[in-house]
């Protein structure tokens, strides 16, 4: 399994690093991959960390946030299928704008619904800037009259951004030294449990859930590694700015 420096993210980023983890893990069954000990362990010391982190605000925000992150995956979801449908329609034109904006989804990779918070956050922001800045794009969402879809795919991604900055702001640690040391004892655990998955995999001879579920945890993993090169990167560039 990748590797990833857990003491370089941050409190909140970890917190949702283990929750995406687990229920990666979780998806699998733990029983069947005889890690129920080491999942529950990690799993009870995250639900400790959320409630050290959340106030009561950080709680009500989240659940605004997730019904944001429905409402824009619905979004995207509706606007993509109504592309692919025009792909095959019988006007050449409308079949041609529909070829290129289909060609410029692609390229942000499929499952863009899936990806995490911040990565579909920055992807949809991106995708939207390129359909309104590029002129054959403009066009084919003019011709195949998709503008209204543009409009809420853009208004649920900024209000989704809006609501995951001000959650993060709630996300006050009123005991800093008590999360330090919770953060502490999950690392270990979470080192316990990937350890285990690994050796695991090993034993059985890549056999599965293990085969899938290495991939799926892989993928988490290089997301959050994602945000720390960048993170670095960004403040090499201060660096050299300053």
């Amino acid at each position: 399994m990748n590797s990833i420096d857990l003491s370089k993210l941050r409190n909140t980023e970890f917190s949702q690093f283990i929750i995406d983890f687990l229920k990666v893990t979780f998806s699998h069954d733990p029983a069947v991959m005889q890690i129920a000990a080491e999942y529950e362990a990690l799993k009870s010391s995250s639900d400790e960390l959320v409630i050290l982190m959340k106030p009561e605000l950080g709680n009500a925000l989240t659940k605004d946030l997730e019904s944001e992150d429905t409402r824009r995956d619905s979004a995207f979801t509706g606007f993509s299928t109504v592309v692919s449908g025009y792909t095959y329609h019988y006007d050449e034109s409308l079949k041609a704008h529909a070829d290129n904006l289909s060609k410029q989804i692609g390229l942000y990779g499929s499952g863009i619904a899936r990806q995490n918070y911040q990565e579909q956050t920055g992807t949809l922001t991106s995708l939207i800037s390129d359909i309104k800045t590029k002129p054959e794009m403009s066009e084919a969402i003019t011709a195949l009259n998709l503008s209204s879809w543009i409009t809420e795919i853009e208004s649920a991604n900024v209000a989704f951004s809006d609501l995951y900055i001000a959650r993060n702001k709630s996300m006050v640690n009123e005991s800093p030294e008590s999360v330090k040391e919770k953060r502490n004892a999950m690392m270990s655990e979470y080192y316990t449990l990937r350890d285990m998955i690994t050796a695991l995999n090993t034993i059985k001879k890549g056999t599965e859930p293990f085969t899938t579920a290495i991939a799926e945890l892989n993928g988490i993993i290089n997301s959050y590694n994602q945000i720390l090169d960048k993170r670095k990167k960004n403040n090499s560039e201060t660096e050299v700015e300053g």
